[in-house]
């Protein structure tokens, strides 16, 4: 079996677009729909050109990165495979697993943070976003991916339906897209019952980052001049809210 993608128009959903369309048309999108191998090089080759050796040696390094990500020897190995013929290779060793791998699962490039976990989470759930709470106020820490995650959530809440096909389509020239492709297909490995938890949980995490944050500021500054009275009554607010919360069981 094969991930594959199927990009429905803008403000639709697989519902909405059978009830407009009929079922047949809606089964002839799915019978169009592009496997993972050919979303990808897709997107690689409009990056780097293979006709030149520079082109050559960027697309084997972000295509080498991208499929280690993807979980299953199989798939790995039929990536590698295409990386090869694109590149003229005769083999795929540059991309398969090292000679002596771990007997647990397969290692990952990629560190899991909250941040990444919250966004992968939304990014592949984007029903997740009517539980996620509205802070905007979250746009000032100075936390890295937080302006991704909340822009995640707007675009979501102003397109309901979207699916994680269509949100790496929208991100799709963006920096951001290389992270957010590889989120995707991170597999989390938490059951379908605690996901909502699970995603709630880690986005107070980074609440408690951000409240930490506002907190250490507010003894800085007490330290080079005096805080005002609403500076003062918000540092002892803090103060309490960061005593009162127990520890946040995020991996």
């Amino acid at each position: 079996v094969e991930l594959k993608f199927v990009f429905l128009p803008d403000g639709e959903d697989p519902d909405s677009l059978v009830q407009k369309e009929g079922k047949a048309a809606f089964l002839e999108r799915l019978a169009q729909a592009k496997p993972l191998s050919q979303y990808l090089f897709e997107h690689l080759l409009a990056e780097s050109d293979p006709s030149s050796d520079a082109g050559k040696t960027a697309l084997a390094a972000k295509a080498t990165e991208l499929i280690r990500q993807v979980p299953g020897t199989y798939y790995q190995e039929q990536l590698s495979s295409k990386l090869d013929n694109l590149l003229g290779r005769q083999s795929a060793s540059s991309v398969r697993a090292p000679a002596k791998p771990r007997p647990t699962a397969p290692s990952t490039t990629l560190k899991i943070t909250p941040m990444r976990r919250a966004i992968a989470l939304l990014l592949q759930n984007p029903g997740l976003v009517q539980v996620m709470p509205d802070a905007p106020e979250l746009a000032e820490a100075a936390l890295p991916g937080i302006n991704l995650l909340l822009s995640l959530q707007q675009h979501i809440l102003a397109k309901p339906g979207i699916t994680t096909a269509q949100l790496l389509e929208y991100w799709r020239d963006l920096p951001e897209h290389t992270i957010l492709l590889k989120l995707a297909s991170w597999e989390h490995q938490i059951a379908t019952e605690q996901l909502t938890q699970d995603f709630l949980d880690t986005f107070h995490s980074i609440e408690d980052l951000y409240l930490q944050q506002r907190l250490e500021a507010l003894e800085r500054k007490d330290k080079l001049q005096q805080l005002t009275k609403a500076e003062w009554q918000e540092y002892h607010l803090l103060l309490q809210a960061l005593k009162s919360k127990k520890p946040r069981p995020v991996s």
